[in-house]
């Protein structure tokens, strides 16, 4: 039985497609489809930019997309597997004998005479308690006033502080095709495909991280000013912005902003 590669292969050349067509299409490289095609899955890009391939890959050739991709997970291996979760078992309790109630009577008759014989000890041994006298609290005190001499003034500079939260807005623009994945302030990431030419515009409150493929292909604007180009066509990489703008990656992962 052909392996998903070859079957994928075999549509294409049925069909009179070499790959320089679809990559000229996709803006898919040769080297990653010509992996998928030899079910080299682990040299490709990895998460949700395989599906983005091969979904793009099926577009092309005219095949279903969903069951292309169904298809690629199963054979990969990243298709999720059911988890079978046994309920806990849960002890029988002992049964417990009947009590005839004459023994429980004579039992409640001599913890009664043992209370009452432990508080006539206590009473007779134990004086009251002398209600202590109050604490006074201590003087409070007044920071002295700084003396200023004639002729001189003093002023307290503070530094203006950097925004740590805030409504703000990155607009993408896409000059060709690309996959995003969206992270906004730690909600489940949300999966786009831009075809070229379109633009999204997301917004965030506290972080939002960016993984974008084919990255040279994107203008980004964050609240409203251009960022300054990111990378190369075909390479993928992963953006943090957060209320001051773009942040290193390296910055956000130390504080605890991305994983």
């Amino acid at each position: 039985m052909p392996s998903f590669g070859e079957r994928l292969k075999r549509e294409r050349e049925q069909r009179g497609i070499t790959l320089d067509d679809i990559c000229v299409s996709t803006k898919i490289s040769t080297r990653l489809l010509l992996a998928l095609e030899e079910d080299r899955f682990h040299e490709l890009p990895g998460g949700i930019f395989n599906k983005g391939f091969v979904r793009a890959y099926a577009r092309h050739l005219r095949l279903d997309e969903d069951d292309i991709v169904a298809e690629y997970l199963e054979a990969s291996g990243e298709a999720p597997r059911p988890v079978l979760v046994e309920p806990p078992e849960v002890p029988a309790e002992p049964a417990s004998k009947p009590q005839r109630s004459s023994d429980i009577s004579w039992r409640m008759f001599a913890a009664l005479v043992v209370l009452a014989i432990i508080g006539f000890v206590a009473l007779r041994h134990y004086p009251r308690q002398q209600p202590s006298d109050a604490v006074s609290a201590p003087p409070t005190t007044t920071p002295a006033r700084q003396s200023i001499k004639p002729g001189t003034t003093s002023a307290i500079v503070v530094p203006a502080a950097k925004r740590t939260s805030g409504r703000f807005t990155v607009q993408i623009k896409a000059r060709e095709d690309c996959w995003l994945s969206v992270t906004a302030d730690g909600k489940p990431a949300v999966e786009y495909t831009l075809a070229g030419p379109s633009e999204k515009t997301i917004q965030a409150d506290d972080l939002l991280v960016i993984k974008a493929g084919n990255v040279g292909a994107l203008d980004l604007f964050f609240d409203g000013k251009r960022v300054p180009s990111q990378g190369d066509y075909g390479e993928v990489k992963t953006l943090a912005f957060d209320a001051n703008g773009l942040r290193p990656l390296p910055q956000a992962a130390a504080a605890g902003l991305y994983p």
